[in-house]
């Protein structure tokens, strides 16, 4: 990739749709909305039912198929049958500034194994710019969440790296992205991000509930803290920007006419935000963001060559 700035599932739409708004060839790579091999309509409406423990919806992963995609990129590469799990597309070019695709689905397995992946890629930094549930109660569909740590009840990478280890994201990105949000008057708060594995959190709140309130956290979502346990994991500085699409504790559907025009309003700022950051780390890092905080304390440089043993 040319960059590791990614848009997230289902805030870009298909980017046909931000193309008057947005170069797209600054993009590194575009997660869309589900793309299944064939168009779906989703399921008919109502789609969203509000209950006394929350909200339940069943959208039906309404698409346009992937012809979308090749419609926008004719030449990208393609998995050579239906079907396929997580499919790719990549859209290459002569100097490596292309476009490449991968629906990622939900949850946090999908987050671990691209992150994974991406970081094959040695990338400058890895940022998680998607939707997040906001918990509280004067956060207003379309706000932003900055994440300043994560509670981890994801789960997949407790193995690997033991929830007693802290995950923050990357101080000097955290900075950019602050002075972004200030500078565009954007309403944000700051504040601990709650990532589950749990889908439907919300039919059994208790345990979760708890814990949310414990931590103070500010959002919950089901890849944020993944993705910044792995950037720690390979040592890749990262950082979280949300955007609050719907309040699971409040009964407030990502649906409702009066919130929806803020909404939509919000995502055409979120990536200029995020690739704002990403503009100063190449003006004032042209070397890339300084790394020694996220390695050991005996642990050298990357690339660097082991010293010779003394005699």
């Amino acid at each position: 990739m040319a960059n590791p700035i990614m848009v997230a599932s289902g805030t870009f739409g298909y980017a046909r749709e931000m193309a008057g708004l947005v170069d797209l060839d600054r993009l590194g790579g575009i997660v869309p909305k589900t793309i299944t091999w064939n168009p779906r309509e989703g399921n008919p409406p109502p789609r969203t039912v509000e209950t006394a423990a929350g909200m339940l919806n069943s959208i039906g992963l309404d698409n346009d198929g992937v012809e979308a995609f090749i419609e926008r990129f004719p030449d990208a590469e393609q998995p050579n049958r239906p079907g396929v799990q997580m499919p790719a597309f990549h859209h290459r070019t002569g100097n490596g500034d292309g476009v490449s695709l991968v629906n990622i689905g939900v949850g946090p397995a999908n987050a671990k194994t691209i992150t994974d992946h991406v970081a094959v890629l040695r990338p400058d930094t890895m940022m998680m710019i998607g939707h997040c549930g906001g918990l509280r109660n004067h956060q207003a569909l379309g706000d932003f969440v900055l994440a300043t740590s994560y509670l981890r009840a994801d789960h997949v990478l407790d193995e690997i790296l033991p929830t007693s280890v802290p995950i923050i994201p990357n101080h000097l990105l955290n900075s950019f992205l602050l002075d972004a949000l200030v500078r565009h008057d954007v309403p944000y708060r700051l504040g601990i991000v709650h990532t589950t594995d749990n889908r439907n959190w919300e039919l059994n709140q208790g345990p979760t509930l708890a814990a949310m309130r414990a931590a103070r956290s500010v959002a919950v979502d089901m890849e944020s803290a993944t993705i910044a346990t792995n950037g720690f994991r390979y040592r890749i500085p990262n950082a979280t920007l949300l955007c609050v699409s719907d309040k699971p504790l409040h009964a407030s559907p990502k649906q409702a006419d009066s919130a929806l025009a803020f909404y939509e309003a919000s995502k055409r700022v979120h990536l200029d935000l995020a690739l704002e950051c990403i503009d100063r780390v190449r003006r004032d890092f042209p070397g890339g963001l300084p790394n020694n905080d996220i390695r050991a304390p005996d642990e050298p440089l990357f690339g660097a060559e082991t010293p010779p043993a003394r005699p």
